[in-house]
């Protein structure tokens, strides 16, 4: 008595290993000759298969021609944190279906689990014992082997400054504890959907940082067009947090991000941010100091009601001026007091 189930078995395998020794797929016809079935019989077996998602078919010259279906690939999360609680936490937040988890408990055993896999994505703690995260993530971010790995900060470290010192060493986002689960899942999502960068941003107003500042300078200058380099200075915010908090300083930054924007739209100008907090403009708008400066002193009554904290301070240089007084690219940023 013939065991059905083994010659199904038996054919489906012989169709897979087949399959897998082309690159652009074959016909049914092919594919019979090969294994030794009738057509008919193969036929029935390529749509098995394909209800499966083990084979798909792709119509050509009026012909079908199947393959292998390539697996859906599951990012692999590496989780690195030296409480358990907050590892376990982590994940049952995220769907076993969508993502493969690894767990680590410091540093170097991150680095290690690193070493030994394709990973992904980490989500890191940023005070563990031996190896901080803030480490750990610039071995990450400097290695070309490992540079292209996203790094999601989770961290109970949650002011502007603690913020601005992850991304500066090359963190992709910042989340703090305690964290929301659909947030942090969907934080993974959206970061994974990107290319990770060392192209550092801006934590709060996602404006580029002064390395981008820096190349659009230069390409500004040797494309030898007219144009202003403005630099607008936010002073007192350390007063100002201490009294309204740092929500507030991320408000106003947001806010003035806005103000700048407001004021250069339709204007082919290049906008930065950096880290110190002085915005950066570039482009062929004349009088813009004066309109920021103006607008800034009425929104400064309702932000700082006292007005004894926050104070802007206002730089330019036309590309003539850095022409006429030589000024090098590399010190352009230097004369309007961009640091």
């Amino acid at each position: 008595m013939i065991n059905i189930k083994n010659n199904n078995d038996e054919i489906k395998d012989k169709i897979i290993e087949f399959l897998k020794t082309t690159t652009i797929g074959e016909p049914s016809t092919e594919i019979s000759k090969q294994i030794g079935h009738n057509r008919l019989t193969i036929s029935k077996y390529l749509e098995v298969l394909q209800a499966q998602g083990i084979v798909t078919n792709q119509e050509m010259a009026q012909a079908k021609l199947w393959k292998l279906a390539e697996e859906e690939k599951i990012p692999s999360i590496l989780i690195v944190d030296d409480e358990p609680h907050v590892v376990n936490l982590i994940k049952l937040s995220l769907n076993p279906d969508k993502f493969k988890v690894f767990e680590a408990y410091s540093g170097n055993e991150g680095l290690e689990i690193i070493r030994n896999n394709k990973i992904d994505l980490v989500v890191l703690d940023l005070m563990m014992p031996g190896m901080t995260g803030f480490q750990v993530c610039n071995i990450l971010k400097k290695s070309p082997l490992t540079s292209n790995i996203h790094v999601i900060i989770l961290s109970a470290k949650g002011e502007i400054k603690d913020k601005i010192n992850g991304i500066e060493h090359g963190a992709d986002d910042y989340i703090t504890k305690p964290f929301d689960p659909l947030e942090l899942e969907a934080r993974i999502s959206l970061s994974l959907k990107h290319p990770a960068t060392n192209d550092s941003k801006h934590p709060v107003t996602k404006l580029p940082t002064k390395k981008n500042i820096e190349e659009q300078l230069h390409n500004f200058m040797f494309e030898n067009k007219d144009f202003h380099v403005y630099s607008f200075n936010l002073s007192g915010l350390d007063k100002f947090a201490e009294k309204k908090g740092y929500k507030k300083v991320n408000e106003l930054l947001v806010l003035f991000t806005r103000l700048l924007n407001n004021n250069i739209q339709e204007k082919e100008c290049f906008l930065g941010h950096t880290i110190s907090n002085s915005f950066v403009v570039i482009g062929n708008v004349k009088g813009l100091d004066d309109e920021i400066s103006k607008e800034f002193r009425k929104m400064l009554p309702y932000i700082d009601e006292q007005s004894q904290s926050l104070k802007l301070d206002v730089n330019k240089l036309s590309n003539k001026e850095i022409l006429q007084r030589n000024i090098h690219a590399t010190d352009v940023l230097k004369e309007i007091n961009v640091s």
